[in-house]
């Protein structure tokens, strides 16, 4: 919900059931533990409220079981949802957003957050250990390494995926802007390079070109098999692809659309990072030269074929191309937070573009505070492939969308 500094009047808060409801859902409709009144129209329904009302961070909805629908049918369940609300555009609101100017503040000794609903956070020094959880607090005292990145991670409403990152460089006394990143090093190891054992590093060694992207050319006159690895001497970490596998998502037994629910053995979704390519590409979301990669310890080579495209793989599969009938010069790309990667013919990309000076203060300092107790398992959470995942749930009354966290 999007709520300006000082903004009065109205804001109204939209709910969308799949059949439709009574006119009004009266004693009820909890919101953040009060009960509210609902109106209805059809299968929507609204909750009128006051900006003034609304404070930032999470708001809670809640529904009982016995919910009814206009023809009587009930919820199976409980219904709880929540709506957030933040005036500064910080973390938690824009998730997607990973790179913040003004993260680090006061020369690099104090972490200047922005994340309203977070409860923990933790930080590390890329390439270092990550620090304890601690309780939410808008400043931490921190100390950075000129040139090394600085990430924050924080844990809201039951997910650890929100991630930013901050990187000065300190140079006689004057602070420059520096790419953040996941991993202080990445490297293509694969079959033009003697899977890493060559002597020349040139095809090997990629280089920041943007917050979390790492890029490289390289020359592909015939299928290249690969990994990206953060380490140069090692194997202990490599990105490559997922295998395909079914997934058989059906609803509750009890739920009579569960004998027509698509996702059925006789035509599974598939899992794996092909199959999530070959999704967004079908659905026209990602074009011919975007793929996925995963961490996995049993994950297989990735794939660089001669025209920096992945829609002709079966061309090549079992093709014995030489490099005098195609050869072609490709940038890859690689997202060492999100995970994405790129093969595309423009080499322009792999060069490092320009660093945002939005919002860079290094001198900046914020007021402090603080929240309170750790909760069960947060502590020993491992701080490796935390990813943003999403969920869809089916209620009786509602479909939702949640963010969860590893």
């Amino acid at each position: 919900v999007r709520v300006q500094d000082g903004q009065q009047g109205q804001i109204d808060v939209t709910l969308v059931f799949d059949r439709d409801m009574p006119a009004r859902i009266e004693q009820q409709m909890l919101l953040d533990g009060k009960l509210t009144d609902v109106n209805c129209t059809g299968a929507t329904c609204t909750i009128e409220l006051q900006a003034s009302s609304l404070s930032d961070g999470f708001h809670h909805v809640e529904l009982p079981e016995d919910t009814a629908a206009a023809d009587g049918t009930k919820l199976y369940v409980d219904f709880r949802s929540t709506f957030f609300v933040d005036r500064k555009n910080g973390t938690i609101a824009m998730p997607s957003i990973h790179s913040q100017a003004g993260l680090i503040c006061s020369d690099g000794t104090l972490i200047c957050h922005n994340a309203v609903g977070a409860s923990w956070l933790r930080m590390q020094n890329v390439g270092h250990d990550w620090s304890d959880w601690r309780p939410y607090e808008d400043v931490s005292d921190w100390s950075i390494i000129s040139g090394v990145p600085v990430l924050a991670q924080y844990h809201a409403e039951g997910s650890g995926s929100y991630v930013v990152g901050d990187c000065l460089l300190m140079q006689d006394g004057v602070a420059e802007r520096c790419y953040s990143s996941w991993h202080k090093d990445m490297f293509l190891k694969g079959s033009l390079n003697s899977w890493g054992e060559s002597n020349d590093k040139a095809n090997m060694v990629m280089q920041l070109v943007d917050h979390f992207t790492w890029g490289i050319t390289v020359k592909v006159d015939t299928v290249i098999e690969a990994k990206l690895c953060p380490y140069e001497d090692n194997w202990e970490k490599a990105y490559g692809l997922h295998p395909d596998r079914k997934l058989v998502y059906g609803m509750p037994s009890y739920d009579p659309r569960d004998l027509t629910f698509a996702a059925s053995y006789e035509n599974p979704w598939l899992s794996g990072t092909e199959a999530s390519r070959l999704w967004m590409r079908k659905r026209g979301l990602w074009s011919e030269n975007q793929g996925l990669a995963n961490g996995a310890t049993w994950v297989g080579n990735l794939m660089l074929y001669p025209e920096c495209s992945f829609d002709n793989a079966s061309k090549w599969a079992n093709s014995t191309v030489n490099s005098t009938q195609t050869t072609s010069t490709c940038c890859l790309l690689f997202n060492d937070l999100l995970l994405n990667y790129t093969l595309t013919p423009d080499t322009s990309l792999c060069s490092p573009s320009p660093i945002s000076s939005d919002g860079f203060n290094p001198k900046a300092e914020s007021p402090r505070g603080s929240t309170s107790a750790i909760p069960d398992g947060l502590a020993t959470e491992s701080g490796a492939g935390c990813r943003k995942r999403l969920a869809w749930f089916s209620l009786l009354g509602f479909s939702l969308w949640f963010n969860g966290g590893l």
